[in-house]
């Protein structure tokens, strides 16, 4: 008797354990978990801060900004191919949580016209919003007075440099970030109606260009906090349009950096792509090569000093 006492505890002990695992995993399958890092002024100090933050998944929208086949700048279109894998990666994985996956390829749209995708955002319920929707968000000197970095150039790094021809471009988006059914396609504030009419609060934006659209289209980081949604900038999955020969005269890298960081401090926090894939986050490959190029340069400086110590 007293065997099959233990027995049957031991039994209900695994099945709570058991239930408790399941909990956990349906959790993690249904929330989107991240570090937010934001920044602000403090007696003339960057003060950065990194939180933890836990979305609901159903609650929660990826928007893929501009992601073009082909810009029309050489350099662009090189960076967005390299990231599309690794954006459609990002998006796949929160896809399967129930995440509403927007593809915003601005003047694009016209490629998936009668798509489930773009019917799905078109018939979406107009609402009027409390802060008027708008078709570009400029510049807000109520809370920034300038970007860090000066585009006025539009940004092109290439040498010759490209010119500005909207034939160069290919106004699909890249076919590297693959559209499912179950998404949406628009390039207007429909993406906020879609947003409204599935009770979505929480935003994550990513694409092209960090600088210009990725701050001011009508589905963009701008306009959605002006509409109060939770907004956050995927900060490796993203790249600026920036000439390192204009102000402040730094690294195309550094550039991107600088417009992420004045995100953070003036519109939201960012976060990168491995808290959710897992392992290392994003980088171009010019990145690489410079970073392989510096430990190079450092090891063979290192070698030398002992050689002269020895």
């Amino acid at each position: 008797m007293k065997h099959l006492l233990l027995t049957t505890i031991a039994a209900v002990v695994l099945v709570g354990c058991g239930t408790t695992q399941q909990s956990v995993s349906q959790t993690e399958s249904t929330t989107v978990a991240f570090k937010a890092r934001s920044r602000h002024l403090q007696d003339g100090k960057d003060v950065v801060k990194t939180v933890g933050v836990k979305w609901q998944a159903e609650k929660t929208a990826v928007v893929i900004c501009d992601m073009w086949s082909r810009h029309w700048c050489d350099s662009a279109s090189r960076r967005c191919a390299e990231m599309a894998p690794w954006i459609n990666a990002f998006v796949s994985a929160l896809r399967s949580r129930g995440v509403l996956i927007i593809h915003c390829p601005s003047s694009g749209v016209k490629f998936y016209k009668n798509t489930p995708m773009r019917l799905r955002a078109k018939s979406a319920p107009v609402v009027k919003a409390e802060v008027p929707l708008r078709d570009w968000c400029s510049l807000d000197k109520t809370r920034e007075q300038a970007l860090p970095i000066d585009d006025s150039d539009n940004g092109c790094d290439c040498q010759p440099r490209c010119p500005t021809d909207s034939e160069r471009m290919n106004l699909r988006q890249i076919a590297a970030i693959q559209m499912t059914d179950e998404d949406a396609v628009t390039d207007s504030a429909e993406a906020y109606y879609l947003m409204k009419q599935r009770e979505i609060t929480n935003v994550i934006i990513l694409g092209v260009h960090t600088n210009m659209c990725v701050l001011g289209r009508p589905f963009s980081i701008r306009q959605m906090v002006y509409q109060g949604q939770n907004v956050a900038l995927v900060r490796d999955l993203t790249d600026t349009m920036y000439n390192p020969r204009s102000k402040p005269f730094v690294a195309h890298t550094r550039g991107t950096e600088l417009v992420v960081e004045h995100i953070e401090r003036y519109w939201c926090p960012t976060f990168t792509s491995n808290d959710i894939l897992g392992g290392e986050s994003f980088q171009f490959s010019d990145v690489k090569i410079e970073k392989n190029s510096k430990e190079q340069l450092n090891s063979t400086a290192n070698t030398a000093a002992r050689r002269v110590k020895n």
